[in-house]
């Protein structure tokens, strides 16, 4: 299956582009005594690593079909307004030991900041939907997670696509551990941090950057631009709204890659690509007009799936069920 060089573009595009008073910083496990729960009428003020000045530290896992899981330690900057450095520090697979990433896992983290900070952790992107789509409950026990007090949430998704669960700094309204479920109830990935910082020394942090610079997508001159015509995403999956559309202009960069229009869809919590392009060089000419069979994968916790379709090369990437992914892919319309 190649998903490598397309998935890698997608990826380094890097689009998908109030501080605690005592700048309180410390480091500890999380811990809870437990409580009842209460179903909430209105969503509790939660807030995004890219809203609040922050150093953090945090350990993240993903549980893979297989069985086998992968453990990244991770340090993340970000400035409040938007900027956002992510470095791995230790990597492990299953019970080993952690240790300092190889050059080449090294650069395909470093490229793929962006889109792990945005959009591989969990976060509240949209109030509304989130509100709409996913029931709320609160524990009412004690919480704590690396040393600060904690609000803890149970999210039930109301269409079936998978729960979730939110640990809340208190003062910050930040999410400092989350777990992310599929629909069977089994884990697809968590997030617990280690160390946080809220005065932060930004002194010698290099932010990411895009490899590949997004411009809005116009479909009166993009397509021109891109050197194809996208098809028509007709349908956005239960929940789902067409959060933007974009261009990426890969192919002046990485001429071996096609220009790619992006679809990106969020429910609140989760957020969804569809992303098209030209079909690579390897396709056989005899099938660019017909659709083939869909490839798909699960890596880190979030679905792919690639095939062609009409012409164009697809793929779709979320932490969502694949069958779901084949909703979209299929909602494909000239």
């Amino acid at each position: 299956m190649r998903l490598s060089s397309i998935l890698y573009a997608f990826l380094i595009a890097g689009i998908f582009g109030a501080c605690r008073p005592d700048g309180w910083s410390t480091e500890s496990d999380t811990s809870s005594t437990p409580g009842g729960t209460v179903l909430l009428d209105e969503l509790p003020p939660v807030n995004s690593i890219t809203s609040i000045p922050v150093e953090m530290e945090w350990d993240f896992t993903s549980y893979e079909p297989d069985g086998s899981t992968e453990h990244l330690h991770e340090h993340f900057y970000g400035d409040g307004t938007g900027q956002v450095s992510l470095a791995l520090d230790t990597i492990a697979s299953g019970s080993g030991q952690p240790a300092p990433p190889d050059a080449g896992i090294n650069l395909i983290h470093q490229n793929r900041q962006i889109f792990l900070s945005l959009y591989r952790n969990i976060s509240v992107t949209d109030n509304e939907l989130a509100d709409t789509n996913y029931s709320w409950w609160q524990d009412l026990g004690s919480f704590s997670v690396a040393g600060m007090p904690c609000d803890r949430y149970v999210l039930d998704s109301v269409f079936g696509i998978g729960d979730a669960e939110i640990l809340v700094d208190q003062q910050t309204g930040l999410i400092l551990s989350w777990k992310l479920f599929d629909p069977a109830g089994d884990p697809l990935m968590e997030m617990d941090a280690a160390f946080v910082n809220y005065q932060p020394d930004f002194g010698s942090v290099v932010w990411a950057v895009p490899q590949v610079a997004s411009q809005p997508y116009d479909p009166w001159t993009s397509d021109a631009i891109m050197g194809f015509e996208p098809l028509r995403l007709v349908y956005g999956g239960p929940g789902f709204n067409l959060d933007a559309q974009s261009m990426l202009l890969t192919n002046a960069q990485f001429p071996e890659i096609n220009n790619l229009h992006l679809n990106m869809l969020t429910d609140g919590l989760r957020t969804v690509f569809v992303a098209q392009q030209e079909p690579p060089e390897w396709v056989p000419q005899s099938k660019v007009y017909r659709m083939s069979s869909l490839s798909h994968a699960r890596s880190g916790g979030v679905s792919i799936l690639e095939g062609l379709i009409s012409g164009n090369w697809v793929f779709c990437v979320g932490s969502i069920p694949v069958d779901d992914l084949v909703v979209l892919a299929s909602s494909l319309k000239k």
